[in-house]
């Protein structure tokens, strides 16, 4: 009988088992991981704004009789935008940029003989720049860009005694830029920078009413920060 017992028992439990090892398994935990980094790249399009401090230098030459008269050095607040495109090759950017900002520049500045004032007002300015870069972290950009320049002048000139206008000339000037700037991707498509740009226009003639041509000299340079997306 114990034997009988014994040999019930075992049996009871290889079915037991056959049977517990026939049941489906729980299905394994989910395993979390922690997403990986944004990856940081320059190439691809933007479109931003800017704002920032210019100062302009400008001298008057009387072509015909060789006279000096005098200057009108003055500085403003400049803001205005910019969009342009960008391609990555390693840690190196290359790009190209438009940028136009109005200005509230305006210059003055007396002519030696003291009788009489100049006055500049820069309404606005443009820049068609190149722009290559290098990824001094992959965030963060150093680079320089320079092109072409576009000024438009103002001028007006008074007579000290009265203030009575005397002479005036407005025209669009071209000339050249140079800059350079620094730019950091805080977010994968959002970039704050700050840039120098240096806009020379050498010597140009214009007809001032009145007095005929004069010869002006100028350059403006200007300190800016500014937001940019990223497309």
């Amino acid at each position: 009988m114990q034997k009988l017992m014994i040999g019930t028992a075992m049996s009871l439990a290889m079915v037991a088992g056959a049977s517990a090892a026939d049941l489906p398994r729980p299905a394994p935990a989910p395993v979390y991981t922690k997403a990986p980094p944004p990856a940081w790249t320059w190439t691809g399009c933007y479109g931003g704004g800017n704002i920032g401090g210019g100062w302009t230098n400008l001298s008057f030459s009387d072509p015909t009789f060789g006279l000096d008269d005098g200057s009108a050095n003055g500085s403003g607040v400049v803001g205005g935008g910019q969009v342009g495109c960008d391609y990555q090759v390693n840690s190196f950017v290359f790009g190209i940029q438009a940028m136009f900002d109005g200005t509230g520049i305006k210059g003055s500045g007396q002519q030696p003989t003291g009788l009489f004032a100049n006055t500049s007002t820069i309404p606005w300015l443009a820049t068609l720049t190149g722009r290559i870069g290098f990824t001094v972290l992959p965030s963060t950009l150093v680079y320089a860009k320079g092109g072409g320049a576009w000024v438009r002048d103002e001028i007006t000139q008074t007579t000290v005694a009265t203030g009575a206008p005397l002479s005036a000339s407005n025209y669009t000037a071209s000339g050249w830029t140079a800059g350079g700037g620094l730019e950091h991707m805080f977010l994968p498509h959002w970039s704050v920078f700050i840039e120098y740009d240096y806009l020379g226009f050498g010597t140009k003639t214009s007809t001032f009413t009145g007095l005929g041509p004069i010869n002006t000299t100028q350059n403006v340079q200007m300190g800016l920060v500014g937001l940019n997306f990223r497309f």
